[in-house]
């Protein structure tokens, strides 16, 4: 059963249970006086209401960011990664042994992120060390082999050098990008404000049946999907929002080996 799937019957589920919730306060929770308490009841779930939206928002615009950071990090690396290879066609063919040496060192840098690393990033393998790996090693050292025989070589290996470098930072950038999440506690905020909220509104005098269960109903799905919305964005490699490794795949297959 797929992720999407569970979560609409979770939703159905809650939308039933908040329904009969809903029919079982005005049956058996009913007082005097309830309606005339729609003034107090309604001061309170507007500062609930109103502090709610300010903590969802600001937690969603975060973790967008964080996920739109990590989008931008992962193309920028790619493109320094293509970059490097592209300067390899300045060096002239009897350097072609070290040209050669530094393309199967981007292959296989390339290669362990989108199968190693990646599976590290989205938790189904070991945290990876984000300050440095052996096949980024390898790669600087595939390089150290190059040499510098006229003033284009200098130019290009200077170049090189300086992508490689950015390499290095956006590797440290992309895992650490991939390893934040929101904080638990955060979580368990919004969770009892989204309860206090619903509850509130179930409790809520309201004079016709249709109508109240339309205001339950309404806020009980506005919440689920809130909270989707927040567990899809805050974890990058699963839910509807996510990525894979389609593009380093085919950086390799399209860039690198080309």
């Amino acid at each position: 059963m797929s992720k999407s799937f569970r979560a609409y019957w979770m939703l159905l589920t809650l939308m039933v249970l908040s329904a009969v919730l809903t029919y079982l306060s005005r049956t058996y929770l009913s007082y005097e006086g309830r309606i005339e308490d729609v003034v107090s009841w309604t001061a309170y779930m507007a500062v609930m209401g109103i502090l709610y939206a300010v903590v969802v928002g600001f937690v969603l615009v975060e973790a967008l960011g964080r996920f739109a950071s990590l989008d931008q990090t992962i193309d920028a690396e790619i493109s320094a990664l293509q970059d490097i290879h592209d300067m390899l066609l300045y060096f002239d063919k009897n350097q072609q042994t070290a040209v050669q040496g530094t393309r199967e060192a981007l292959i296989a840098y390339a290669s362990s992120v989108a199968e190693r690393e990646w599976d590290s990033m989205s938790g189904k393998a070991e945290s990876s060390n984000e300050f440095s790996s052996p096949e980024i090693n390898m790669l600087i050292q595939a390089t150290n082999e190059i040499r510098v025989e006229d003033a284009n070589d200098s130019v290009a290996l200077n170049a090189i050098i300086e992508k490689l470098t950015l390499v290095t930072t956006l590797r440290t950038r992309r895992i650490y990008h991939a390893n934040e999440r929101i904080p638990p506690t955060i979580y368990s905020l919004i969770e009892f404000m989204s309860l206090t909220l619903i509850a509130g509104l179930v409790l809520m005098g309201v004079h016709n049946l249709w109508v109240h269960n339309l205001m339950v109903l309404s806020m009980t799905m506005a919440m689920f999907l809130a909270h989707k919305i927040l567990r899809d964005i805050d974890d990058p490699f699963s839910g509807s929002w996510s990525f894979n490794n389609s593009r380093y795949l085919r950086l390799i297959e399209e860039g690198l080996r080309a």
